[in-house]
């Protein structure tokens, strides 16, 4: 199976594997509560168990600024009893590529019964990219389908889009890290006596002030604020460290 790859616009497409699930019964050390059970309302299909995991786009906080847990993937995970027995789940699990990420286990019971569907969800921080969902049956015979998994985050995307357009810098930036894009700025090393004069901050650059390369500067500087040409020129510059 693939592994995450960067950023990327990933088109989203539904994936469905059957597994046929024969005496399928008790689970042995539950540890979660089990999820309703509603009827079936796609085509009708024929024995085993189908498995669906579409694809799926993150919801992030903001659309400019990314940090850990910002970006949440809401997982869905449907499993559809085209068999004639009631099944039960043992686990669900999210892996990239073999590496297995998370497992959910279920109580006894849960499960869907012949001709009903079983929906699990949930809310899980991820990187865009390609992963695999599996769930596992467990009784007198364990069987487990693995599903592949897309996920998108089409506001990254849009912002790192977005910095190329103005020719920025996209990263994490200052001692929170937090990751997004500052913007070149338009008169960057033009000379300037005064704070007003840059579209960033007017800077001390090896002896002289210039405005800044970005709009927003990170670090230690002597700089110029704004209205400083009209005030005592006999002053020192202040320095300023903004992080």
């Amino acid at each position: 199976m693939p592994s995450r790859h960067g950023p990327s616009a990933v088109a989203i497409r539904p994936a469905i594997v059957v597994l046929l699930c024969a005496g399928c019964g008790a689970v042995r050390e539950p540890v979660a509560a089990p999820h309703a059970v509603v009827p079936v309302v796609e085509e009708p299909c024929e024995g085993g168990i189908v498995v669906e995991a579409p694809g799926v786009d993150s919801v992030c906080e903001a659309e400019d600024r990314f940090w850990p847990g910002s970006c949440v993937v809401p997982l869905e995970v449907t499993v559809r009893n085209c068999g004639g027995d009631k099944i039960e789940i043992a686990k669900v699990v999210l892996a990239d590529g073999d590496w297995i990420m998370i497992e959910w286990t279920f109580d006894p019971g849960t499960g869907p019964a012949p001709g009903e569907k079983w929906e699990f969800t949930r809310s899980q921080p991820l990187p865009d990219g390609s992963y695999r969902i599996g769930v596992t049956c467990a009784g007198t015979e364990t069987l487990t389908a693995w599903v592949d998994l897309v996920v998108s985050n089409s506001a990254l995307d849009a912002a790192m889009s977005a910095c190329e357009e103005c020719k920025g810098e996209f990263g994490p930036h200052g001692l929170a890290g937090i990751v997004g894009c500052i913007c070149a700025a338009r008169d960057a090393g033009r000379p300037c006596d005064d704070g007003s004069d840059c579209e960033g901050l007017c800077i001390s650059v090896e002896g002289e002030f210039r405005c800044s390369d970005l709009v927003t500067v990170f670090g230690c500087h002597s700089y110029l604020p704004e209205r400083w040409s009209l005030g005592p020129q006999a002053a020192l510059a202040p320095y300023m460290c903004a992080d």
